[in-house]
């Protein structure tokens, strides 16, 4: 510890030579002396020395004091509470920042920055307060500790349930679950007890479980009880009857019907028919059906003979299937058993009845030819049938591309999206006989006279700090569609500025890295034909008023320390001591756009703009939401006048993002130094240099030129 006071005291020493150097060479060309200021510090050690401020303040101003006025422990359910600062010396200038420590969660708080802290919805715990509280140039802090105790209450003994409630009935063979973990009590229960008070022999697998899991019952009554015992001691019990039966097998239900079709008992059909399916899958049993066979069992095998297969199956296939209107139904028996040989079994009837009508007659409206560009047709069917067309339906069968079909089932269909080729449509028709007629349509699409395609592109102008710009090509037209696109960036536009996720070959490009400048983009469009067409697209990248005015900073510290909670602390500091030196505003917002790591010295630099708003804009127009932009040498300057935030925050540099300076119209600024470049034979003066802390912000001085003849 010692070894750090003393490397602590030998830089303060050091930065105390240069500052008396600089001060005494400033002396010297204003005629006047300037005195240097120490103030103690107090270590973290309890240690005492003296220190030089660094900046030295202006007086003698002694730190700032103050109390906290409120309560330090509250009981449930009161669950506010206020916490108020109270100053030892009045004064006009003074902000508040209170800051939760610990307990975060655990209140509501109206606002942060106000004088009197107002929680509200507190929960049982502790919280641990911060209060910041400064005027400028002096900060001062102080901690606050607040327990909210809990309600006290009556110390109840526990109320045992048993899940599910009694009786609890199974079969042989299942599993009863018996679960306790519903019991409820004032106090934490710590401890179950099972116990079996009544019923067959049963050994419990566990007695000490809020779940108790019973396998292989023998048939019979159980009675069980739990005992739950809570932290204070206290007990209570319930208990649970546990009826257990022999499993029931019913016999099962055969039931036949037509596949697909829920009717029993008997089926009517009419020719022409291929084939018919009778199903027994819709037959029941509690325990599954093990065997199904089908039997005929009319008398009419002789005259009216008809193949089955599948009689071992739920589906029973017949074919060559004959009209039995003259001499009876067919009739079949299907016969179901289960695993115990328990059967059942069900008759069903077939009547078939001659055909009536003839199939239809289709017609797709026969080929044709369509010219490019157009790319639609009307599909026209026209059939005939000795009943009615119930049904239309139009397919694509081949094709180059797949086109799309609107009111395919329509005897009216348009078909669109055709691009060059023969494409074939099929047209199926179905009378109310269920008989059906195909058709077919061929569409040969031809292109005429090819015309070349037309590039086209906006040109886009985007403002810093935007990162991404985008150039769109979609409205590029074609007389017969484009196929492909291409961007290229001309061979002058900065290597930065990079295109994004392979879009070159997209209709919109994306390009990330801007620069500011003028940057000419060539797309170019090529259709089915390879004809191609061209145009440049031009990108301006300006620096908005955001950017121009834009703050860096840069901390010393790594940027894998800083988390989000940190991003808004310093956020939140920059804007209270804007709020604070800036009289006219009334709300002032800062907005990082960058947060990054210097790679060369490892050092955090946050980049950021500020807006402020006015009080007399909210007066004028109550809906306005007008903020005017800070000048970023204003921001620097509040800024580099607020010390406890610079030692917090490990600050070593706070400038603007871009050199200010005009350079007594003899040089340019270097955005990079912050200093000034001057032009030949112009330099800064000595006494500007000292003034500046050796910075050239000035080329006012023509060097001095010897000249040998």
């Amino acid at each position: 510890m010692c070894s750090e006071l003393y490397k602590s005291r030998m830089r303060y020493i050091f930065i105390l030579v240069i500052q008396i150097i600089t001060i005494y060479g400033q002396s010297l060309s204003d005629g006047k002396k300037s005195n240097i200021e120490y103030c103690d510090v107090i270590t973290n050690d309890g240690c005492k020395e003296n220190e030089y401020c660094k900046p030295p303040m202006v007086g003698d101003k002694p730190p700032l004091e103050f109390t906290i006025q409120g309560p330090s422990e509250i009981n449930l359910p009161e669950d506010s509470a206020t916490l108020k600062v109270v100053p030892k010396a009045p004064s006009q200038n003074l902000t508040y920042l209170w800051e939760v420590l610990e307990g975060v969660g655990s209140s509501v708080v109206k606002s942060f920055k106000t004088q009197t802290l107002e929680l509200s919805q507190l929960k049982e715990g502790s919280l641990l307060f911060r209060v910041t509280i400064t005027d400028g140039e002096r900060q001062s802090s102080q901690d606050w500790k607040l327990v909210v105790n809990p309600a006290k209450s009556v110390d109840l003994p526990p109320k045992a349930v048993i899940r599910p409630e009694s009786p609890v009935r199974g079969v042989s063979g299942s599993t009863i679950v018996l679960d306790a973990e519903g019991s409820t009590g004032d106090k934490k229960i710590v401890s179950y007890k099972w116990t079996l008070e009544s019923g067959p022999t049963y050994t419990l697998p566990a007695t000490n479980t809020a779940i108790l899991r019973l396998e292989n019952l023998d048939p019979g009554k159980y009675n069980f009880s739990v005992l739950v015992v809570d932290e204070a001691g206290q007990s209570s019990s319930a208990s649970v009857l546990v009826e257990i039966y022999e499993e029931r097998d019913d016999p099962p239900k055969a039931v036949a019907t037509e596949c697909g079709k829920s009717e029993t008992g008997s089926i009517t059909l009419r020719l022409p028919l291929e084939k018919i399916y009778i199903c027994g899958n819709s037959s029941t049993d509690d325990k599954g059906i093990v065997s199904y066979n089908w039997f005929r069992i009319d008398n009419l095998a002789d005259k009216l003979p008809i193949d089955g297969s599948g009689s071992t199956g739920q589906v029973y296939t017949l074919t060559n299937i004959q009209s039995n209107e003259l001499l009876g139904p067919y009739e079949f028996r299907l016969e179901v058993k289960d695993a115990k040989g328990q059967s059942d079994s069900t008759t069903i009837k077939v009547f078939v009845n001659k055909a009536l009508n003839l199939p239809p007659v289709a017609d797709a409206g026969g080929n044709k030819t369509l010219i490019l560009p157009e790319s639609s047709i009307v599909l026209d069917a026209n059939a005939k049938d000795d009943g009615m067309i119930v049904s239309y339906r139009w397919t694509q069968k081949s094709g180059p591309t797949t086109a799309t079909l609107l009111n395919a089932d329509k005897a009216k269909a348009t078909a669109s999206d055709l691009k060059e080729g023969i494409y074939e449509f099929e047209l199926v028709v179905v009378d109310d006989g269920g008989l059906n007629a195909t058709a077919h349509a061929f569409i040969n699409v031809q292109r005429g006279n090819n015309e070349p395609p037309i590039a086209k592109a906006k040109n886009v102008t985007v403002h810093l700090p935007a990162g991404i710009a985008a150039l769109n090509g979609s409205e590029s037209t074609d007389d017969a569609g484009i196929v492909s696109y291409k961007w290229a960036a001309d061979e002058m536009v900065p290597a930065s500025m990079m295109i994004l996720d392979k879009t070159n070959k997209q209709p919109v490009l994306f390009i990330s890295g801007l620069v500011v400048g003028v940057h000419s983009y060539n797309l170019t469009v090529k259709d089915q034909q390879g004809e191609a067409g061209s145009t440049l697209v031009y990108l301006t990248v300006e620096r908005g008023k955001e950017d121009v005015e834009s703050v860096e900073i840069l901390m010393n510290s790594n940027i894998s320390v800083w988390s989000q909670r940190s991003k808004k602390k310093l956020e939140t500091r920059i804007e209270a001591a804007l709020q604070s030196a800036i009289v006219e505003a009334d709300e002032v917002w800062a907005k990082f756009v960058r947060f990054e790591s210097i790679p060369d010295n490892g050092r955090l630099r946050a980049v950021f703009y500020a807006k402020s708003k006015e009080p007399s804009m909210r007066r004028e127009a109550s809906t306005s939401n007008i903020w005017t932009i800070i000048e970023a040498q204003k921001i620097v300057r509040i800024l580099r006048k607020e010390y406890s935030m610079i030692n917090e925050f490990n600050i070593e540099s706070i400038a603007t993002l871009y050199c200010k300076f005009d350079c007594s119209g003899h040089g340019r600024c270097n955005d990079n130094t912050k200093q000034c470049e001057c032009d030949a034979f112009w330099m800064t003066s000595l006494t500007s240099l000292i003034h500046n802390n050796w910075r050239n912000e000035d080329c006012g001085i023509i060097q001095a030129i010897s000249m040998r003849i």
